[in-house]
């Protein structure tokens, strides 16, 4: 979980993705150290349960790290010594 993140381990997290080289319009290679920085840290327990679920109910689906928005998911995660949260996003056109 985020909150036992080693201060050194967030400090070359954040080199890496701001020294990442992702105009915009052309984010691919943010995505991809995203996917491969980012994805590890998700709790495994979370995962297995997420996709537990979905497998046992055949909801399609699939997995993906929200890196640049923010949810309750987060604070609750972060809440007192930590909390196991995770998202589900619904799909949908024109939010806007």
């Amino acid at each position: 979980m985020w909150y036992n993140l080693d201060c050194d381990v967030m400090k070359e997290l954040l080199k890496t993705l701001t020294e990442t080289f992702s105009p915009s319009g052309y984010e691919q290679a943010i995505r991809d150290v995203i996917r491969e920085e980012i994805t590890p840290l998700a709790d495994p327990r979370v995962v297995a349960w997420r996709t537990r679920t979905a497998e046992e109910n055949k909801t399609p689906g699939q997995r993906e790290v929200l890196a640049g928005a923010g949810t309750d998911a987060h604070a609750i995660q972060l809440a007192r010594a930590g909390v196991l949260a995770g998202g589900l996003g619904t799909p949908c056109r024109y939010v806007h």
